[in-house]
């Protein structure tokens, strides 16, 4: 977003043999649409390298929750598993109606990707 200053987190991993390195770049505050009554997110990207340098993930999400240095990885890591899970057909056993949308952004850019996802259920009359 153009004048929004980057917060950055690099974290390297090893994992069952193989070295990640996770960088997170995020920014709070961007409105989600404009006009002075839009909602305010946060804004969170990820890009996963392995040791040679070679990307393997790439993704960026946009969520209400406060990003700070401490949250960023767990934040990424539930949106990411939510990502997984809902578009393959997984339900919510307690809930009226659910509908999500997903945006995939790549990093710098513009949406790539919108997918909605409802769980089916009906609202209670």
């Amino acid at each position: 977003m153009q004048g929004a200053s980057l917060d950055e987190q690099t974290v390297t991993q090893k994992a069952a043999g193989k070295r990640l390195t996770h960088r997170y770049r995020w920014f709070t505050d961007a409105p989600l649409r404009d006009g002075r009554d839009a909602m305010l997110v946060n804004w969170v990207g990820v890009t996963v390298t392995d040791a040679r340098g070679k990307v393997t993930y790439s993704s960026a999400f946009v969520t209400s929750l406060p990003i700070t240095s401490d949250t960023v990885a767990e934040i990424v890591a539930c949106a990411r598993a939510r990502w997984k899970v809902e578009p393959r057909g997984s339900r919510l056993d307690n809930a009226a109606v659910s509908t999500t949308t997903f945006i995939a952004v790549p990093i710098p850019g513009t949406p790539k990707a919108l997918k909605k996802v409802t769980n089916g259920l009906t609202p209670a009359l």
